[in-house]
């Protein structure tokens, strides 16, 4: 699980794979956040086929500002550097769901 700090280092990972990226927009003050993270972190350490990370919104706004990031907690996924799904607030049935999908 990567921790990205910043957007040069957001877009690199996009660029240097062919896996989807998981990526969840969260923030330490986010209630709801705390409810999805540890099933995110679960899967970032049970699933090799796809990669996953974390964004700071409140620490990162520039990459919260160029994804269109409106609300926390969401995930995206990415494939090939383009966002295919995602799912918003701490809905764990829908990520379950959507890890299925992409690994």
């Amino acid at each position: 699980m990567r921790n990205i700090t910043s957007l040069e280092e957001f877009q690199s990972l996009l660029r240097s794979t062919y896996k989807p990226v998981f990526v969840i927009f969260t923030a330490s003050f986010c209630g709801p956040c705390k409810t999805i993270k540890p099933h995110f972190l679960k899967a970032a350490e049970n699933m090799s086929n796809a990669i996953f990370a974390l964004v700071d919104a409140a620490d990162v706004p520039d990459i919260a500002i160029e994804y269109t990031i409106h609300k926390i907690p969401i995930i995206k996924i990415f494939v090939n550097q383009a966002v295919k799904d995602e799912v918003s607030g701490p809905n764990v049935v829908e990520f379950k769901k959507l890890v299925s999908k992409y690994t």
